[in-house]
């Protein structure tokens, strides 16, 4: 069985399982801790969620009557064991992790889509080339994820097959970054603001991943038995979605910025640049956070050419989205 086939393993070591002593921090934004508990799993490192950001920062969360506090995510399978024990009530993951979970019965569902494409870039050390990566070691974060298989479809697009390298688990940005810098890899995906603060170091860009299509990086997920009660689900795409608008609105540029150095530790420039990759030149943040249909069954069709999950058992993308009966959005 692949390690992609046992992610959701996990589900046999719930009397182990994750608690919030992982919280990593309450937001004071989010008011006086009046309201309901909102336990987020999140990498607020990475530019992809500035929608989560904003929300807790501007109160959008805490105006549909949340109280939000955020945990630290690891993992795909970790962000699953959190939601299946409601040790959190929201979680992002990769479609396949929803995916897989729910064929397994566990009973989740995506609410919104923070990017049409992936805002990563695939960075290898300064004067690299294509044919640098042949016959070398490409890093990444985890083997069994969609950063691997849009990676091989990147590198064909280029002229390198799946025998002209090898795939290695390095670790999250800083630890890939690390690698590159030493040469004990050839090339990386990094996420932004990594990927733009690894340039800046000197490190040097090959490609960027939105060149492939419309396909969904990550998705912001919840049980559905959580979003159907109390209309959880609605209040919290309404506050995301708000979120999604206020971001595209020009006037708040300088916060938006403000919000991204606050949360991910970036400074002014790599900030400022992110911003203009995001919502002026490539767009690839989503303008209102629906769930694209098309850009999700393009990922379900990446695990199935991995070989992951038969075709005949790839259900279609609307089965683990929030029904629009209930409240969700697609298109």
């Amino acid at each position: 069985m692949s390690s992609f086939k046992r992610m959701v393993s996990a589900f046999a070591l719930l009397a182990c399982g994750i608690g919030v002593s992982g919280v990593a921090h309450a937001q004071d934004k989010a008011g006086d801790k009046a309201g309901q508990p909102l336990a987020i799993n999140y990498n607020f490192t990475n530019a992809i969620w500035l929608d989560i950001d904003v929300a807790i920062d501007k109160g959008f969360l805490k105006d549909e009557g949340f109280a939000p506090e955020t945990i630290a995510f690891q993992n795909s399978p970790q962000a699953v064991q959190l939601l299946v024990t409601k040790s959190t009530q929201v979680a992002v993951m990769q479609p396949e992790a929803v995916l897989d979970a729910d064929l397994k019965g566990a009973g989740l569902v995506a609410l919104i889509q923070p990017e049409t494409r992936p805002d990563w870039i695939l960075v290898a050390p300064a004067n690299a080339d294509w044919k640098d990566i042949k016959g070398k070691t490409v890093g990444f974060s985890s083997l069994k994820v969609n950063e691997v298989w849009l990676t091989e479809k990147l590198l064909k697009a280029h002229g390198l097959g799946r025998d002209d390298w090898t795939g290695l688990q390095v670790g999250i940005t800083p630890a890939k970054v690390a690698a590159l810098t030493k040469g004990a890899i050839a090339a990386s995906p990094l996420f932004q603001p990594g990927a733009q603060q690894a340039l800046k170091s000197g490190l040097k860009a090959i490609a960027r991943y939105d060149e492939l299509g419309d396909c969904p990086p990550s998705l912001v997920v919840v049980s559905k038995a959580w979003a159907t009660e109390n209309q959880n689900g609605v209040r919290l795409i309404r506050a995301l979605q708000k979120s999604h608008h206020w971001l595209y609105d020009a006037a708040n540029r300088a916060e938006t910025e403000e919000i991204m150095r606050k949360y991910t530790k970036v400074d002014a420039d790599i900030a400022h640049d992110v911003y203009e990759m995001l919502f002026v030149t490539d767009k690839v943040y989503s303008r209102d956070g629906s769930i694209d249909l098309k850009g999700l069954k393009n990922a379900f069709q990446l695990i199935t050419d991995a070989g992951e999950v038969a075709a005949g058992k790839i259900p279609a993308p609307e089965t683990i989205i929030l029904a629009k009966e209930l409240g969700g959005v697609m298109h």
